[in-house]
This record gives C-alpha cells, structure tokens and sequence, in this order.
C-alpha cells in the first residue's frame, strides 16, 4: 500500500475546492509539516491525474517538487469530473456516460442453443428447439431473449448475493 495516499484527505481537498466552485483554491498548507504538505501535494496530483481537479491559472503540479519535498503550485479548482464524482448518484456523468451493450442476433442464437445443447433434455426436443430458435426473427429473438433473461433472475432466490458474489 502506498503510505501517501490518502482517500479522506483527497475527499477533503475536493469539498474544499467544490465549496468555492467555479473559482479556484489555495490549497497551502500553512501550519502543515513538511512531510503533510508532500502528502497533500502528492494526492493533489493524483486528483489531477484522474481529472478531478487542475491546476488553476495555467500552473501546473509538478510531480518532481512533490518527490523533492516542494509543494506544487496549491492554487486548484475542481473540474466537472470532480463535482460529479462527489455526487452520490454520480452526477451528470452517471447520466451522460451510459453504456449500451448490443448482441448481435447470431450471438444470441448461440448463446441460447449452447445452453440447449448443456440441457439435461432429450435430444429431439434439443433438435426441435434449435430449429425453431434458428427459425425466429430478430424481433421474436428480442421477445425471447427478454424472457430468457427474466426468467434467469426469477431463478435466483438470493439476487442480491449473486450479484454481489458475480460482481
């Protein structure tokens, strides 16, 4: 584990700054010991370095003045990343970043016949139900897969431990 970091004072330095958002903060550590204040500046740049906060005013936090026990410029602001990453929902990023994920009909076909083929069932129901699942078209396939996927999580007594355990 790296000693430095410091997950409740980098929370701390981002309220600060997002208490005076949209100006920056002088983020100097007056009464700090040397050693806090190249733990401050070290986290500061690790901020930076996810985009949670920049350098305010064209400076910038210099990696090499933290390791020689210098503080970075401490003039910071926090960005919109920053914001949102104190928000408990995620902010805007939670709703702007959504991902889609999208199979393609074959895909779904073979996902579905490999779980017939692993089916304790006999082999002509296999065969028919292979048939009619290469028959479907892409809307019958949606409709399937939805059920498919319903009634996989209906099977799950325990969803929240499997999702957890999954996960």
């Amino acid at each position: 584990m790296i000693e430095w970091m410091d997950r409740g004072l980098q929370r701390e330095l981002l309220l600060k700054m997002a208490e005076e958002f949209p100006l920056p903060v002088d983020l100097r550590l007056s009464n700090g010991s040397k050693a806090e204040i190249i733990k401050a500046g070290r986290n500061l740049i690790y901020l930076q370095g996810h985009g949670l906060c920049q350098a305010a005013s064209g400076q910038s936090a210099n990696t090499a003045s933290a390791a020689n026990a210098t503080t970075p410029e401490p003039i910071f602001k926090i960005t919109a990343k920053g914001l949102d990453f104190l928000q408990d929902d995620g902010g805007l990023s939670a709703i702007l970043n959504v991902v889609t994920v999208r199979f393609e009909a074959d895909t779904l076909r073979a996902l579905i016949a490999a779980k017939i083929d692993a089916s304790s069932e006999p082999e002509e129901k296999k065969a028919k139900a292979k048939s009619l699942l290469s028959a479907v078209k892409e809307e019958g396939l949606k409709q399937l897969t939805s059920k498919v996927v319903g009634e996989g999580l209906s099977s799950l007594p325990h969803i929240a431990d499997w999702v957890i355990s999954a996960i």
